[in-house]
């Protein structure tokens, strides 16, 4: 008789001199023996008589069998299995391709920074939260037989990618955008839907990228802002006589920020130097006559000029050259003053 997932049946097999059914698989047994000891004694046993026996009446029908060779054994248990090799940290993953469904016993044992054991499951699941070396094994009981196999997984660190450059850009368009990784990338897409490792924009605004290295993913936004060509302008006149009227000198304009204003008076000496976006002059107590300003903003831009102070007032031409060095002799200082001209200097 044969138990067949609920199902009771009678089999009649042939079997040849071993026990062994011609074309069936045969599986080893791993049986444990206990040797047991018996004492032998003497019983005594109750004896009676029946005096009357009862008649029980039977239904017989006639029944035919048919035999036919066939071998419906199901394949034994394996502790082989599929799972991927290569992971993200935070990944959730499950087993698959098991064959233990008719095994005795399971038991799964993933180890590598931590040590977690799970018996009797046809599948294994697990979510990695720190990156590492594991081992996953399973093993398998058959007929008292053990078999094991184990497979090994590596848990990557986060994916961290980065778009650049990013935030203000001073340089006229187009501009490429690039990502850096801690890994080497695969796949990227980019918000405009291009799947080029770099972009090339020419417009202000919001970028974004998604991007994998085969196994982990990451995304990355930034905001570009390209900035028009600073308009700066240098007063030609100041008064620094305390009336509360264009009492300092300053440079003016659109789309650039003062980064550092100074003034040489007409020897080349340092009159006045002033940094930060609040760069300007009083006139401190510069003399009467000729000196020379500049002005460097966060735009990469310069602007120089020369101003002469008669009595209160201060005028101002723009020359395209460098401030004097103060090491320069005076004659060439002399020069200097006499053949300046307008027009800016790039940094």
């Amino acid at each position: 008789m044969i138990y067949r997932r609920g199902l009771c049946s009678i089999d009649y097999r042939q079997t040849d001199p071993s026990g062994d059914i011609q074309n069936c698989e045969t599986f080893p047994t791993c049986l444990k023996s206990v040797e047991i000891t018996f004492n032998e004694g003497i019983f005594q046993a109750d004896t009676f008589e029946i005096d009357d026996l009862g008649t029980l009446e039977l239904d017989k029908e006639p029944a035919q069998f048919g035999f036919s060779e066939f071998c419906d054994i199901p394949p034994a248990p394996s502790p082989e299995f599929v799972i991927p090799d290569t992971l993200c940290v935070g990944d959730s993953v499950r087993t698959s391709g098991a064959n233990n469904a008719l095994a005795h016993r399971v038991r799964w044992r993933l180890i590598g920074g931590v040590d977690s054991v799970q018996f009797d499951s046809t599948i294994f699941g697990y979510r990695f939260q720190n990156p590492g070396e594991y081992t996953l094994q399973q093993t398998v009981w058959f007929l008292g037989c053990g078999y094991s196999s184990e497979r090994t997984i590596t848990v990557l660190e986060p994916l961290e990618a980065r778009i650049r450059p990013e935030g203000v850009v001073c340089e006229p368009p187009p501009l490429n955008l690039t990502v850096s990784s801690n890994r080497p990338l695969t796949d990227y897409i980019w918000s405009t839907g291009q799947r080029n490792p770099e972009l090339s924009v020419s417009q202000s605004g919001i970028y974004s990228v998604a991007v994998s290295d085969g196994y982990c993913l990451d995304a990355d936004t930034v905001s570009i802002s390209f900035l028009l060509k600073a308009q700066i302008y240098l007063p030609n006149t100041f008064s620094p006589n305390g009336d509360g009227i264009n009492d300092v000198f300053f440079p003016q304009g659109t789309d650039f920020v003062p980064v550092r204003l100074w003034v040489y008076d007409r020897w080349g000496g340092l009159a006045a130097l002033e940094e930060g976006p609040e760069a300007r002059w009083d006139g401190g107590n510069a003399q009467q006559g000729t000196c020379r300003f500049g002005t460097k903003t966060g735009k990469k831009e310069k602007r120089e000029g020369l101003y002469e102070r008669i009595n209160s007032h201060n005028f101002i031409t723009p020359p395209d050259i460098s401030p004097p060095s103060n090491t320069a002799p005076p004659a060439a200082r002399s020069s200097f003053w006499r053949s300046a001209s307008a027009g800016p200097s790039p940094l």
